[in-house]
């Protein structure tokens, strides 16, 4: 009889398999007369068991496999400093620095992805600064264009308006005999 070798097997596996334990009885018979009958009855013990084993063992195998290479992954490819620097210079507006460092063919499709990138984003940053400064320029040209409009339009009306004040405020001061 065959025994796991971390304990006994856990309940919820057995209901999880399910095995039936099966009873057949065989009839013994000899020169055409019949004796008593052999009952063989199947034990999912050992069923239990064997499924168990193999599982731990794959999942041990498993567990194994990748204790041992997540560590080499991590250690193999681990973030190369020459291609780490110039990521950071980018994000602080420095768009001119390039990954030149020599690489595996996956990682140097990576490395002109990314200096490709950063070269178009040099020219959206040179096409923001220059739009940027036309905007700025084009908002003192509607400002001097509204000072002068309100210098040369408004100021005559306003004049005006301050003369009939002035005006009025006489008209109103004189007797009645002296208006006409």
């Amino acid at each position: 009889m065959e025994e796991p070798p971390f304990g006994r097997v856990p309940e919820w596996f057995i209901r999880m398999i399910h095995v039936v334990p099966v009873t057949s009885r065989v009839p013994i018979t000899f020169a055409d007369r019949s004796y008593e009958s052999v009952v063989i009855e199947t034990d999912p013990h050992n069923e239990f068991v064997e499924v168990w084993n193999e599982l731990s063992d794959s999942l041990i195998t498993l567990a194994l496999f990748c204790s041992l290479t997540i560590p080499l992954i991590l250690f193999i490819h681990r973030p190369c400093p020459a291609a780490v620097a110039p990521a950071g210079r980018r994000v602080d507006g420095d768009y001119g620095t390039r990954i030149d460092v020599k690489t595996v063919p996956e990682l140097s499709r990576l490395r002109s992805a990314f200096n490709r990138m950063a070269a178009q984003l040099a020219g959206m940053d040179l096409d923001y600064r220059r739009l940027n400064e036309q905007l700025l320029s084009l908002r003192e040209r509607e400002r001097s264009e509204l000072a002068c409009d309100l210098h040369d339009e408004v100021s005559p009306f306003l004049f005006a308006i301050n003369v009939n004040r002035v005006n009025i405020g006489r008209w109103r001061k004189m007797g009645p005999q002296q208006k006409y």
